[in-house]
């Protein structure tokens, strides 16, 4: 995809942000949803480089629920992130950025 874009746009810069993660619950059934989440923020670090930023929210979120439970973090239980989890978010693209 950044290929297809540098085609069109050469001077195109990326912020890829490593996406929060659901609650490990998610595994269970019925929901099966969590999978490979918790893999993005490896597998986007190999496509930093010039002109491409990695924001790791997953980073800040896996030491934030260090010491906060889950759903104080997130608003549904499930992925949906709450205001605390949006504000950590901004913040983190705020510093990837030097703002």
């Amino acid at each position: 995809m950044l290929e297809a874009i540098r085609k069109v746009s050469p001077k195109t810069e990326f912020l890829l942000i490593a996406s929060t993660l659901p609650n490990e619950l998610a595994a269970t059934e019925p929901h099966h949803f969590w999978a490979h989440q918790d893999e993005y923020s490896e597998s986007l670090k190999g496509l930093e480089g010039m002109g491409v930023a990695i924001a790791d929210i997953q980073a800040v979120q896996k030491e934030i629920g260090k010491r906060k439970r889950y759903i104080d973090i997130t608003g549904n239980w499930l992925n949906h992130p709450n205001d605390y989890l949006a504000r950590i978010l901004a913040q983190v693209v705020i510093k990837t950025l030097g703002m």
